[in-house]
């Protein structure tokens, strides 16, 4: 989601919880003296009947009609003889206006309201919106420090956040979330976790793990501080001191100490540290956490540390679940070729091709297969199958991997080197 996207979603999840529209009728607009007081009552009762149809409309969603109901009703009430009401009305047809995309019809009946009640918060948070839309940040920002000042809401200064990105103000994003965060937080810890959490999302990582870790040197350090340290400097490609984080985490009991336990075996694997990823992925396997994709990661793992039999093992077993059946193919026959068993080898990577696994990857290792048993020929053409699967983009995950598996693409890269 780009950051207009961003803020328009926030603010319409905002607009959703504080615009609710109740049906009760319109307060009584007329006090004339008697003359006039059958008058006085069908008008009134005309108002109320409107402003009933406009509110139904709205809760519809039928925007267009219950403009022209509230239209109506300002044939009968003015900002003299009902203020509250006129604003009310003009609060209204600026959400409707905002509803359908008329930005700036809106802000002329939102000011409209606010000249006759400048503390009425829903049109002053409405405003936020409008000018958001228009991607006018400065005056959505001032309008949502307006609506702060009146509502005394801290939790807003996440949204002026958003806006301040979307302006392209990271500094001064971050300034104001870490206001929100020191004032909605229960503790430091809390707070700098926030603030971590902020930057992480935004790609900042180093100060994202600097924050995590002043939440893990505070009173109460918060949960999962470590887990998230990990994520950032395995982004960062620092994989030992993401280890080192993900062990932490599983000493501490974090919430997420058993997917920090299965990442914590991947960067290992990128590592080449193949005995200490073993021994994490068993204890995953022996956990049920991640235990299919532990059990094939472990099995590379066994391959690459030169463990035929035991990789053989937990690939064949591999094989029988469905979601790793293909992976598992595909190294087994890497054991299969170091055997010698050529038929083996050529029946796991063509099922990998009819599947369409990996196709660069496996045409090239059925190629190596073939030279093996000295078939030139099929050599040949499973090599120019590879190089038109890769120049076709088959072989796009390197690009695409999150990051917590992309210790198992650099540890396919190396299998692919194994004789």
């Amino acid at each position: 989601m780009n950051r207009s996207g961003r803020t328009r979603w926030i603010l319409a999840a905002l607009l959703a919880g504080t615009m609710a529209f109740s049906g009760a009728g319109a307060v009584s607009v007329f006090a004339e003296d008697a003359s006039a007081a059958a008058d006085a009552v069908l008008k009134e009762q005309r108002l109320n009947t409107w402003y009933s149809q406009a509110i139904s409309s709205i809760d519809a969603g039928d925007y267009e009609n219950a403009l022209m109901c509230l239209d109506l009703c300002t044939t009968v009430c003015n900002r003299e003889n009902n203020p509250e009401l006129y604003a009310d009305l003009y609060l209204k047809r600026g959400y409707c206006y905002c509803m359908t995309g008329k930005q700036e019809d809106a802000l002329e009946a939102l000011d409209e309201a606010l000249d006759t009640d400048p503390e009425l918060e829903n049109a002053v948070l409405l405003k936020v919106s409008a000018y958001s839309e228009l991607g006018q940040f400065p005056e959505a920002i001032d309008a949502l420090g307006r609506y702060i000042e009146l509502t005394g809401d801290s939790s807003m200064y996440e949204t002026m956040a958003v806006l301040y990105e979307a302006q392209g103000e990271a500094e001064k994003a971050y300034e104001t979330y870490e206001s929100f965060a020191l004032e909605t937080s229960e503790n430091e810890g809390a707070a700098y976790f926030l603030c971590g959490s902020y930057q992480m999302s935004r790609g900042r990582y180093e100060e994202a793990a600097e924050l995590f870790q002043k939440s893990l040197d505070s009173e109460d350090p918060a949960d999962d501080a470590w887990y998230n340290k990990g994520l950032c400097y395995m982004s960062l490609r620092e994989y030992e001191q993401a280890a080192e984080s993900f062990g932490a985490c599983v000493e501490a009991g974090e919430t997420s100490a058993a997917d920090a336990l299965y990442t914590k075996a991947t960067c290992e694997m990128t590592m080449l540290d193949y005995d200490s990823a073993v021994e994490d992925f068993t204890a995953c396997i022996d956990q049920d956490t991640e235990t299919d994709n532990s059990r094939v990661n472990r099995g590379i793992c066994y391959l690459l540390s030169g463990k035929s039999e035991e990789a053989l093992a937990d690939f064949n077993e591999s094989e029988q679940v469905p979601t790793t059946a293909d992976e598992a193919r595909f190294y087994r026959s890497y054991v299969y070729l170091a055997q010698k068993e050529y038929d083996l080898a050529l029946e796991d990577l063509t099922a990998c091709i009819d599947n369409g696994y990996d196709l660069a990857a496996s045409y090239l290792q059925r190629a190596q297969v073939y030279k093996e048993m000295g078939d030139e020929d099929a050599y040949k053409a499973d090599l120019e199958a590879s190089r038109n699967a890769q120049a076709a983009g088959d072989e796009t995950e390197a690009e695409i991997l999150p990051a917590e598996t992309e210790a198992e693409t650099e540890a396919e890269t190396e299998a692919a080197d194994i004789p």
